[in-house]
């Protein structure tokens, strides 16, 4: 028996390939006839007597693919085909020509070389087939559509997802340029994207594909070039189907949209403060609000917050705060006010609450806004002016009214008196100090009814510059040694319909007003005249609170001091009649000059601050030049 070791399968076309024979035989003449013969021939031969000593080893060498030949000297075929199928490849009848062996040896292995490679392609071609098998059902179970263009951007493959997504079918679409199914406003950036890719940049981008029903479906693609011998033949890629998420993103954007327009509408500041470290975050409008920009207030923490808020607001404030991080209250919510960097307040509504915890329970986040409530609080001061001013006129109209009619009984009665009495009458100082007193109360109603703006005076039109110029050498001798009064009265021209000795009354109250508040210190008063635009006219501090100015110009009559000035507290008190912070007696000045203003169709205005001094400026309405140029 021969066997041969099959070591190159591919080498069949070659007579010179390495290979191995394996020969047993019991007759050691014919084994050594038959080695000699083999070896030869370029055949490795091992010889073995037995057929135990052979397998024994082939064991040893792992050799199990082997090819028999069998040679037998029993004539009966029987035995041959036995051999054959039990796999041997051929037999031969002793005596045989040994050339005949060796031809038989090569073509038998060349048979199962070829059997091997036939063996081989068939499993090869069933792997490469169920590769693609697997491939296209991947391809087809994924989101992502796979796609591939030419050179000229033509679709020449697409995965069959593309149906789910858009409504072709790929068939419908392979052929055909890609840019058919791009939406308008996105074809310059598809162009631009297509020719990088070909020229090697690979990069992802988002645009709209146009489905079949002619809508548009928002995707994400990535793509690299196709190179075939060095150049770029088209491109391949991959794209999905991201609308819901742009959709969401467009929603998202939208409520963010709607809550910034929400927040800029009502001019709502934002606040984040970490309780345990102390750092505080706030938006631009919060900064606005004091007048600052994020840059100068970082670093900010809950510190800088306490910097602006007001003395006199900052223990409530921190009553309420602690309260609430104590579990007291459910929210904080408080209204203070906090300094502009110009130097005035702000009034400011902030409300929060605490959002998190750390795991031992202490407060660790809060959020809150603010509001700017200056102008709210404004219009209630108005409210609340008006209110009480017509409440006080009614009950002041009604004084007067019946105040002056007992007045002009008792002036009457002492008149008739006066007439009865005999010239010598010991009584007669008395009764003449009793009209004095009477006519003093007469002046007494007069004012009161000025405050109500009731005066009925003759006004006509006047040069207010020379007309206070005529005044002032008068006031300059009633003001105390440590004061003095400078004036600019040098702007000529400015006309106002108005009465001499009511602005010679105002001007006298106004003067003496600011001389006290210097008291005892050496200071100064200056009286000024301008000309102003009625949009020049401040809101802030004017009276009468429901003044409305008229398009026309306005002059502008002002005193200012270098005294004390006005506390926050009692600058809406100022106007009452009677009050006064200097002694019992008082407090009728101001309300007489703010009722004459009224009966001039003026305003007037208060700007102070606690150690400062105070301006106040009354602003008249302007007579056209024409109308002046007549008298």
């Amino acid at each position: 028996m021969i066997s041969i070791k099959d070591r190159s399968m591919f080498a069949q076309q070659k007579e010179d390939f390495f290979h191995t024979a394996i020969v047993v035989n019991d007759d050691v003449t014919q084994l050594k006839l038959l080695t000699g013969l083999l070896t030869k021939t370029g055949i490795t031969v091992s010889a073995f007597e037995t057929a135990e000593t052979a397998l024994m080893a082939m064991e040893e060498n792992h050799l199990p693919d082997l090819i028999f030949i069998m040679m037998t000297t029993d004539p009966l075929p029987q035995l041959a085909l036995k051999w054959m199928h039990q796999g041997a490849a051929d037999y031969l009848k002793k005596p045989f020509d040994p050339e005949y062996l060796v031809e038989l040896c090569v073509r038998a292995r060349r048979e199962r070389s070829l059997l091997r490679v036939e063996d081989l392609l068939e499993e090869r071609t069933r792997e490469l087939r169920e590769s693609k098998t697997r491939y296209q059902t991947l391809v087809e179970d994924l989101n992502e559509i796979i796609y591939r263009l030419d050179d000229q951007a033509v679709i020449t493959y697409v995965s069959p997802s593309i149906e789910t997504m858009s409504g072709y079918k790929p068939e419908e679409i392979i052929g055909r340029n890609f840019l058919e199914f791009v939406h308008p406003r996105d074809l310059d950036g598809r162009i631009e994207q297509y020719r990088k890719i070909m020229s090697g940049i690979i990069e992802s981008s988002e645009y709209r594909f146009l489905d079949k029903k002619g809508q548009a479906i928002w995707i994400t693609t990535s793509a690299r070039p196709l190179i075939e011998n060095g150049k770029a033949t088209g491109i391949q890629g991959v794209l999905m189907d991201i609308t819901e998420r742009r959709q969401a993103e467009e929603k998202l954007r939208e409520q963010r949209l709607r809550l910034e327009s929400i927040v800029e509408g009502t001019n709502a500041a934002t606040w984040e403060w970490n309780i345990q470290t102390g750092q505080l975050i706030v938006d631009r409008i919060w900064a606005q609000m004091i007048g600052c920009t994020l840059e100068e207030l970082h670093p900010c923490t809950i510190e800088t917050w306490k910097t602006f808020v007001h003395p006199e607001d900052m223990n409530p404030c921190a009553a309420i705060l602690e309260r609430h991080l104590a579990g007291e209250l459910p929210y904080y919510e408080c209204e203070y006010r906090m300094k502009h960097k110009d130097g005035y307040w702000v009034e400011i509504h902030d409300r929060g609450k605490i959002i998190t915890r750390t795991t031992e329970g202490k407060p660790l986040l809060m959020f809150g806004f603010h509001l700017d409530i200056t102008e709210r609080k404004q219009a209630e001061a108005n409210i609340f002016h008006l209110q009480k001013e017509e409440s006080l006129g009614r009950m002041a109209g009604a004084v007067a009214h019946h105040y002056n009619n007992l007045i002009q009984i008792i002036a009457g009665n002492l008149e008739l008196v006066q007439e009865k009495l005999p010239e010598n009458s010991g009584s007669a100082g008395n009764l003449a100090d009793a009209m004095h007193a009477a006519r003093r109360a007469s002046n007494m109603g007069g004012m009161m009814l000025a405050y109500l703006g009731h005066t009925v005076a003759r006004h006509e039109n006047l040069e207010l510059s020379g007309t206070c110029r005529g005044f002032l050498s008068s006031f300059i001798a009633n003001m105390p040694a440590h004061v003095t009064l400078a004036a600019d009265l040098s702007k000529p021209g400015l006309i106002v319909n108005a009465n001499a000795g009511h602005i010679r009354q105002i001007l006298e109250i106004l003067i003496s007003n600011a001389s006290e508040s210097v008291k005892e210190q050496s200071g100064s008063v200056f009286l000024s005249i301008r000309k102003s635009a009625s949009v020049d006219i401040p809101t802030d501090h004017r009276y009468p609170v429901d003044f409305l100015a008229n398009p026309s110009d306005y002059a502008c009559l002002e005193v200012r001091d270098t005294g004390e000035g006005i506390l926050q507290k009692n600058l809406e008190k100022i106007f009452d009649p009677f009050y006064s912070t200097r002694f019992t007696g008082r407090g009728l000045g101001l309300p007489i000059v703010l009722g004459t203003i009224k009966t001039h169709q003026g305003c007037m205005t208060v700007a102070t601050m606690p150690g400062k001094g105070s301006t106040f400026r009354v602003y008249l309405p302007l007579i056209r030049e024409k109308q002046y140029d007549q008298y």
